[in-house]
C-alpha cells in the first residue's frame, strides 16, 4: 500500500512517439516548458478518457518496481484526478504562474533521493513547481518522463 500511495504522489508519466502511448511521446534532446505542459495535457487526456493501456508507456516505476507498472496504472491513474494530482486548470495555473528549469534549479533538495529512487542522473530532469505543486521529468530510454505529479489540480481556483 505504501508503494502505492508513493506511486501516485511520484508518478512517472512519459509521452512517447508511437506504439503504446498513443504517440505523446517527447523525445527531443531537452524538455522545454512548453513541451513539458504538452506532457502532461497529453496525460491528462489520457486519464480522462480511461486510456490507461497508453499510460505505460508514457509512466515509470521506481527502479526494481518496473514490473508492478501496468497494474499499478490500472488502479491508481483513475484517482490521479480525483486525488486532485492533475487537472487541466491547475496545469494552466502551473504554466502560467510555476517556476520551470533544470531538477537543481527548480527543486535542489529532491536532486539526489529522485535520482536515486528512479535510476537517472539529475542533470537529465527538468521540473516545475509553485506554491505545493510539483511536476518533475526525467530523460529515461530516450523520452522524458514524469518522475512526480503532486498537487497539480489543487492549483485551479
Amino acid at each position: 500500500m505504501k508503494f502505492a500511495l508513493t506511486f501516485i504522489a511520484a508518478c512517472a508519466l512519459t509521452i512517447g512517439c508511437g506504439g503504446k502511448g498513443g504517440g505523446l511521446a517527447n523525445t527531443s534532446d531537452d524538455l522545454d516548458k512548453a513541451g513539458a505542459v504538452a506532457v502532461l495535457e497529453g496525460v491528462l487526456a489520457k486519464i480522462e478518457s480511461k486510456s490507461y493501456s497508453d499510460l505505460e508507456a508514457v509512466m515509470a516505476a521506481p527502479k526494481g518496481r518496473e514490473a508492478e507498472l501496468a497494474g499499478m496504472l490500472e488502479k491508481m491513474a483513475p484517482s490521479l484526478i480525483e486525488k486532485k494530482e492533475i487537472s487541466a486548470e491547475g496545469i494552466k495555473v502551473m504554466a502560467d504562474k510555476g517556476k520551470y528549469g533544470t531538477l537543481a534549479e527548480v527543486l535542489p533538495d529532491r536532486v539526489e533521493s529522485w535520482s536515486k529512487r528512479f535510476g537517472v542522473k539529475g542533470d537529465d530532469c527538468r521540473a516545475f513547481s509553485h506554491e505545493n505543486a510539483q511536476a518533475a521529468f526525467c530523460k529515461m530510454d530516450g523520452v522524458w518522463k514524469i518522475i512526480r505529479l503532486n498537487n497539480l489540480g489543487k492549483l485551479a481556483p
